[in-house]
């Protein structure tokens, strides 16, 4: 009778939480969870955000406002925990996260999808898509009211999750520069941060109305994605002569209302922009003057003209070069409502 040998098992190395995803300038994210030190779960739909000391204490500081103001989630990501790292392997790819001086903590988030900016939408469901969006300015409004202004509104800080039943849900993450209306007496310069509108400089007294300051601002436009007709003349010339722009200097300093009404302005008008990039992204419409509508890619299944000519209508409205004449808020989601049926309409 032959020998008998005994079955050699093989166990495959664990995974110690989830594997890098992203990185960005505040930190790396990880999905899914992470484990936290001297836990031995890790959290279902949830992913882990690893940073530098300071930046994740940030964080865990700023997102107080949303955890406070929504606490159901509905409209906003936020971190809901904080701990400290557990063991990692190689299977977690850390030496993908470039981010400088990486400490000893993470952060935990729900899962909030992915970013806008990369998310692929199907022709057939790019009207649910914006149906979807009107939840950010749900959100932005529901921040509003209670006194609150964002300050980083794009697109690509807006996560989405397509539901099962073809709908999509989509949220406003990072509050690291969100601050009380009250707090906001000042931006700071930023000449390629192309969605702080021009007259939120302007809250400083000692900036913003030279002719180098204006060129710096418009400099900011010239992306193929953002509307640079919005500040421009048809002949090419910027609307933002330096007598409008004092003009407009002196009007924002003349009252608190008036502040307040270029701050939630300048919202708008971020949001305007990322409404811009996301039309573009997700339909390859694009508008080089405002009333003309270009298709950038043939790839792309036609939606008449007349819908994206709706589209840069209302990013125009809501970017107007005089803040004080842009829409409201609540009017532009109306707008936005508006449209969505006469989508729907040529999708089906």
């Amino acid at each position: 009778m032959g020998k008998s040998y005994k079955r050699r098992t093989i166990k495959k190395r664990k995974l110690r939480g989830g594997k890098f995803v992203a990185s960005g300038s505040a930190g790396c994210i990880f999905r899914p969870a992470l484990k936290c030190a001297g836990s031995n779960t890790r959290r279902n739909g949830y992913v882990s955000k690893m940073g530098s000391k300071k930046t994740i204490n940030d964080e865990w500081i700023t997102s107080n406002t949303p955890r406070r103001i929504n606490t159901e989630s509905q409209y906003f990501v936020y971190p809901t925990e904080r701990c400290r790292l557990g063991a990692l392997n190689a299977s977690n790819e850390q030496e993908k996260c470039d981010v400088k001086n990486i400490g000893t903590e993470i952060l935990q988030l729900p899962d909030g999808g992915t970013d806008l900016s990369k998310m692929v939408v199907p022709y057939e469901e790019i009207a649910a898509f914006f149906e979807g969006f009107v939840n950010i300015f749900d959100g932005i409004a529901l921040l509003h009211s209670r006194g609150y202004a964002h300050r980083d509104i794009k697109l690509a800080n807006m996560f989405g999750i397509r539901n099962d039943n073809g709908t999509y849900k989509l949220r406003l993450i990072d509050f690291g520069l969100s601050d009380t209306f009250n707090g906001l007496d000042y931006y700071p310069r930023a000449d390629n941060y192309k969605y702080w509108s021009y007259e939120m400089r302007l809250l400083s007294t000692s900036y913003g109305y030279s002719n180098q300051d204006i060129n710096d601002f418009m400099n900011t436009l010239n992306y193929i994605d953002i509307p640079s007709w919005i500040y421009r003349n048809p002949d090419g010339t910027s609307k933002l002569s330096r007598d409008f722009i004092e003009t407009l200097r002196i009007k924002i300093h003349s009252s608190r209302d008036s502040k307040l009404q270029i701050i939630k302005a300048s919202e708008v008008y971020a949001l305007g922009l990322a409404l811009y990039e996301a039309w573009y992204t997700k339909t390859s419409y694009i508008s080089l003057t405002g009333k003309d509508v270009i298709k950038s890619n043939t790839t792309y299944r036609d939606i008449p003209d007349e819908i994206s000519q709706r589209i840069f209508d209302l990013v125009a409205d809501m970017s107007n070069a005089d803040p004080f004449l842009r829409l409201s808020l609540d009017d532009a989601k109306v707008r936005l409502t508006r449209i969505i049926p006469f989508l729907t309409a040529v999708l089906i």
